[in-house]
Formats: C-alpha cells, structure tokens, sequence
C-alpha cells in the first residue's frame, strides 16, 4: 500500500529535479472527470501521456494538485476542490478524517472509474492526499506498467450537444519534458515501448557514452587533415564520403576491402571516433531529460577477436561491444538487444576483419550477419576485410569498395605523422 509522501511537495524547490519534468506535472486544480467533459478529456490525455512515460522508463509519475507552475505551494491548496463539478452535501475540507473516509475515497474512485471506461490497457494508479504544512494536497502516483501495449484512449468521448469530438478512439500521448506530444501515429506508438522490452537511457547516458566512444577512438585524424587520405580504387572519391552517403541510403550492409596494412582498421577506428563526436553533439542541451541522439550511433567491434558460437551468443556480443563499458546498463536490461529495434534510434555497427575469423567459420558468420539484418532493419553495418576473401559469389549481392593503394605521397605523410 502506497502512503502519502509530503517530500513530493516540500522538495519540489529544494531540487531542480523534482521540478516538473517527463515525470512530475504540476496542477494548482484538480480534474473535475464527472459533470465537465473538456476536463475529463485532459485528464485521460494527461494520464496517458504520464503512463506511457513511466511505462518506457520503468519508473513512478506523478500528477500533483494544489501547486503552482514554479513549483510554490498553492496557498488554498486543493481545499473545495474534487473530482465532481458537483459537490456532494456531505463535503467538508476542514475535517481530515472524514476527508481521508470519504472525499480520498471519493475521488480515488471518480479517477479509477474514468480510466477504466476510457483507457486500455488499465492504469496502475493511486490518488493519495494529505497535508503538508498545514495545507491539504492530493497527487496521483503512477506506476509503470510493462503491457505489451502501450495505454491508448479505448472509448469515444464528445459533446453531446455539438457533436464535438474530445476522445478518438486509439489516441495516444507520451509525456516529454514538460509537455505531452499525440495524438501519435501508428509508427510512433509501435516505437512506445516497454523499459523490459528495450532499456530507457537518459540524455546524460547517452552523451557520456558517445563522449567517451569520441576520445577513445581519436576523431582528429577524419576531421581535420588525415596523414593518409584513403580513397576509393577506380573513383578517387574520398572514403569518408562514401560511407557518408552509404549512411543516407537504403543499404545496409558496405564491405570495405583493401590490402593488409591499407589502413582499414586505422580508418574504422577513427571513423567510429568521428561519428562518436557528431553523436554526442546531437544530443543536445535542451531541458527534455529524454532527448536522443539524432544521428548515427556507431560501436567498433574487432571480428578476429569475438567467437560466435550461434546467433543468439552474436547478437549478445554486439550488444555487449556496443556498450562495453556499461555506462548504458544495457547489460541489466531483459531482451536488450531489442534496443537495436528502436526505430528512433540510428545505430552503425562497424564491424573491423572479416577476413581473419577462421576460414571454417566464415560461412557461419556471414549468415549471423544476414540474419541480422533482416531481423534489425534499421541497424547499419560496415564490414572491412581483405578483397580476396569478398571475391566469392555470396558477396555480389552487397555494396563493395576497394582502398585505392597508397601513393608515394600518402606514404610521406604516413610516417612524417609518425615520425615527427
């Protein structure tokens, strides 16, 4: 049994994090759910929106009455408030313990009945009230849900007299920030999942992540003047161009061949650096606390050191390399390779010397790649190896460059860079 927490209230200036955000709104009235129709209608869109949010993060939402928007107590609090635009002759504020008998029951069960005839599936909530300073409070906490789908409006709700129409049903909202965005598309409410299903990373995560991908892999040498200017054979287009425009078509799959020591792992490394870095900057410094990365988000893994003894054991590998340090947690998450399923997110998976898993495993390796792409379309990979290996037929079917071997030039500058 959930109790009455005043810190809700008394923190709410103490802390900019219990300001209101995706998780905590702030009402100086509260929902009138029977006798107004337009209040009704706000408070299942609101509750929605707040339920999807806690459902995608896994944690609680709150709903608070009788505080003001900068986070200040409302000095009446919710007293002659409830959730009936008419009030009974029964109501009395100024006695609590007919309120917590009555007017608490009251309205819990005005708020539970409204959700249950309007919204699917079923919110897991409590409306709790009590007194804070000698002000009487209410909140409703929300508990996340982990249904396989996400709430959505279940029953139509209009004016009967206009005919307008408040509630459509299949409507669906999520709570960002300190906005709610919906009604959503059809794409966008596949993309509301669970945290069990794909694990929620906040903002912070994600720029810490791609910060340190930044410095680990050094981004210096694609950004500024490479020491070796690797360009495709035939072409002479820079190679970083290449995948730039791989990265904006509807591929999935480019091999990169070159000799041994064409600078292909050098190359990868330092690109993954790269895209780190413009990642990172995506993110952005806006307030909304669940703010993703708007562009590629890009793991190196070292094929000649991995084992994949079946499928399942590559796709954990390529989760676990995509956050090796865990500064993610994907690894505390259940079916966290879902996480490659987020249409919102874009993930390149740059994946360094086919050629160099053993000559027996090649065959095995190459339909896990398969596989996964067709089982995580959204996902991007570039894959380097040696061109011999690339020659057989099964090849054909992907996108190939070739690194143009080195001119005398390149070598100058190679170990000038090295040298100096």
């Amino acid at each position: 049994m959930i109790e009455f927490n005043p810190e809700l209230f008394t923190k709410l200036n103490e802390y900019n994090r219990f300001r209101e955000n995706t998780l905590i709104d702030l009402k100086r009235d509260m929902y009138r759910v029977r006798g107004n129709d337009k209040e009704l209608a706000e408070f299942i869109r609101d509750m929605i929106a707040m339920a999807n949010a806690s459902r995608r993060r896994g944690e609680p939402a709150y709903i608070l009455f009788g505080v003001n928007d900068d986070g200040t107590i409302f000095e009446e609090g919710i007293k002659g408030q409830s959730s009936r635009a008419k009030l009974p002759d029964w109501w009395n504020d100024n006695d609590f313990s007919q309120f917590e008998r009555r007017q608490n029951e009251t309205i819990g069960r005005d708020f539970q009945a409204r959700i249950k005839e309007y919204v699917a599936p079923d919110i897991d909530f409590q409306y709790l009230a009590g007194w804070v300073e000698g002000i009487l409070l209410g909140y409703i906490h929300i508990l996340p849900g982990h249904h396989e789908n996400p709430h959505k409006v279940s029953k139509k709700l209009e004016i009967r007299k206009t005919g307008k129409v408040l509630l459509r049903v299949g409507d669906c909202w999520i709570r960002r920030g300190e906005s709610k965005y919906g009604p959503l598309s059809d794409e966008e409410k596949q993309n509301l999942y669970s945290y069990r299903e794909i694990p929620y990373i906040q903002k912070t995560q994600w720029s810490d992540h791609l910060r340190k991908l930044s410095d680990e892999y050094e981004q210096t040498v694609i950004t500024d003047e490479p020491y070796i200017s690797l360009v495709v054979v035939d072409s002479n287009d820079p190679l970083k161009d290449v995948l730039d425009v791989f990265l904006d078509s509807e591929q999935q799959i480019l091999f990169i061949t070159g000799a041994a020591g064409s600078g292909k792992t050098t190359f990868l490394r330092q690109y993954v650096g790269y895209r780190a870095g413009i990642a990172q900057q995506s993110v952005g410094t806006g307030n909304i606390d669940d703010q993703l990365p708007v562009d590629w988000i890009p793991t190196y893994v070292e094929l000649s050191s991995e084992v994949f003894e079946n499928y399942d054991v590559f796709v954990n590998q390529l989760v676990c390399c995509f956050d090796e340090t865990d500064l993610l947690r994907l690894r505390d998450g259940s079916r966290s390779e879902k996480l490659f399923k987020d249409r919102n997110l874009k993930i390149l998976i740059c994946l360094d010397a086919f050629d160099e898993i053993a000559f027996k495993a090649r065959e095995g390796s190459l339909r896990m790649i398969r596989r996964f792409v067709q089982d995580y379309p959204f996902v991007k990979l570039i894959v380097t190896s040696r061109p011999h290996v690339i020659t057989m037929e099964r090849f054909v079917n992907y996108q190939q460059v070739g690194i143009a071997p080195f001119s005398e030039n390149d070598c100058f500058n190679y170990f000038s860079y090295y040298l100096q």
